[in-house]
């Protein structure tokens, strides 16, 4: 079971990285919200659009296989250890979904692209994870009709 859990810590580390790597350049949001004429284009330091994708593309991809790591898992929990994994895994996969939203955010300021609508999706995005992990830890503990359940609702 702990290396099911090391997996999706991995991957957890895997979207911090692509945060750290997205920050590199960190500096040049406070430069584009301070631009004077008021258009919006990457300023010439900004990253080169096939790092825009990329960055954009890893946390995404990290997401998905532990929501699918875990689903799996959930599947086929007919053994206590299945169990704790996928919704231990779900707990991770959410954090990793939540931090799509904090890539996304620093890779668009930096490129000044950042708008309005960025100001409500990625909070949200961030809101909805949290929100679903707290509810779905409440249901497991409602279940309660094993023990092996109170780890996960935890």
């Amino acid at each position: 079971m702990a290396g099911h859990v090391v997996f999706g810590l991995g991957l957890i580390s895997g979207c911090v990285a692509t945060v750290a790597t997205a920050s590199t350049k960190f500096s040049l949001i406070p430069e584009n919200s301070h631009s004077a004429d008021g258009h919006r284009r990457a300023p010439p330091a900004a990253f080169p659009q096939a790092a825009v994708l990329v960055l954009s593309a890893i946390p995404v991809v990290l997401a998905i296989v532990a929501w699918y790591y875990s689903i799996a898992n959930l599947a086929m929990a007919t053994t206590p250890g299945r169990f704790t994994v996928g919704h231990v895994v779900a707990g991770l996969a959410a954090i990793c979904t939540s931090l799509i939203a904090l890539v996304w955010s620093i890779v668009r300021q930096v490129q000044n692209t950042y708008g309005q609508r960025d100001r409500i999706v990625w909070p949200w995005l961030v809101i909805v994870m949290g929100s679903l992990s707290l509810i779905w830890g409440i249901v497991v503990l409602a279940l309660d009709s094993e023990s092996y359940y109170l780890t996960p609702g935890l």
